[in-house]
């Protein structure tokens, strides 16, 4: 139904496109299997105290600080999708950036591009 591929990476899992997609084209949508409290390495953060955990193919979507989607929720309470904020061309890794749905990460990570910490964006916030 949806214009995407789980495949292996170096690191893991990722999606893939498997056609072109389009700026504000819908990539692909679940419902959630269950609200939590806490961080997990399948969870997308709501509020920083509703944590959706993911079975489906979203939980594989890989970060990047040079996002290709967002995550969007709803309609529903459970429903998670992911949006494209940038032309994807067939074969494109479908990516979304941690920083922007994560207030903490439950498994803190180097971005191997970068060489940057992705933690989350409450330690990335600049206090004064």
């Amino acid at each position: 139904r949806f214009s995407i591929k789980v495949v292996d990476m170096e690191n893991g899992k990722g999606l893939r496109a498997t056609k072109e997609l389009r700026v504000g084209e819908l990539i692909c949508e679940e419902v959630a299997v269950r609200k939590v409290s806490k961080p997990n390495i399948n969870t997308l953060e709501k509020t920083p105290s509703v944590h959706l955990e993911l079975a489906g193919n979203i939980r594989y979507t890989n970060h990047s600080f040079i996002p290709n989607a967002y995550v969007r929720f709803g309609p529903t309470e459970l429903a998670v999708s992911l949006v494209a904020c940038r032309n994807i061309a067939i074969d494109d890794e479908i990516t979304i950036d941690y920083h922007a749905t994560e207030s903490e990460m439950s498994n803190p990570f180097i971005d191997n591009a970068s060489g940057k910490p992705v933690s989350g964006w409450k330690e990335n916030s600049i206090i004064n």
